[in-house]
C-alpha cells in the first residue's frame, strides 16, 4: 500500500521489490509456518482485491449491526 498520488514509478518500484522479497524461499517458508500464505499480484490486481474485500465486509457489518466500541 501507498499513500493515494504517489507516483507510479515508486509504486512499480515497490511491487518489483516486494515480489523479490516474497520469492526468497526462506522469506516464503517462514510466511508458509505462521499461516500466511503470500500472493503476488499487480498493483491493480492488489487494489481492485482491497476493494472488494472492503465492500464485502461493510456489508457484513452493517447486516450484522456490528458496532465499533
Amino acid at each position: 500500500m501507498a499513500p493515494k498520488g504517489t507516483p507510479r514509478p515508486i509504486i512499480d518500484k515497490i511491487h518489483k521489490e516486494v515480489v523479490k522479497i516474497l520469492s526468497d524461499p526462506a522469506v516464503r517458508e517462514k510466511s508458509e509456518r505462521t499461516g500466511n500464505f503470500p500472493v503476488t499480484s499487480s498493483p491493480e490486481q492488489f487494489s481492485t482485491f482491497i476493494r472488494k474485500e472492503a465492500d464485502r465486509w461493510r456489508k457484513v457489518t452493517k447486516e450484522a449491526a456490528i458496532k465499533i466500541d
